[in-house]
């Protein structure tokens, strides 16, 4: 999933990509976490959030941790590799 990039937001050792399709009906939130082992940013959470409050499209929200993508450096992130994982939970094949 694509969507404008809406604002980045940098707190402490984190900072998140806030992107947000049209009337805000969509949010996806991408961050990554300063490791200082590593010297580097790793991906720390990926997350996607309908606000759809009708049956048509009502509210769902996927959010991915390290836990089901253990390390993965800046430089190599890419989004479209998540893309299947967010679509099954989004469907609800997989919890």
């Amino acid at each position: 999933m694509v969507y404008p990039l809406h604002q980045i937001v940098c707190k402490g050792g984190y900072f998140t990509f806030e992107f947000k399709k049209d009337k805000f009906v969509v949010e996806e939130y991408i961050t990554f976490k300063y490791n200082k082992y590593a010297n580097n940013f790793l991906l720390h959470r990926l997350g996607c959030i309908n606000l759809g409050m009708d049956k048509e499209n009502p509210y769902r929200e996927v959010q991915l941790t390290t836990k089901d993508f253990g390390e993965v450096f800046f430089e190599y992130f890419g989004e479209e590799t998540f893309d299947e994982i967010i679509d099954r939970r989004w469907s609800g094949e997989e919890k």
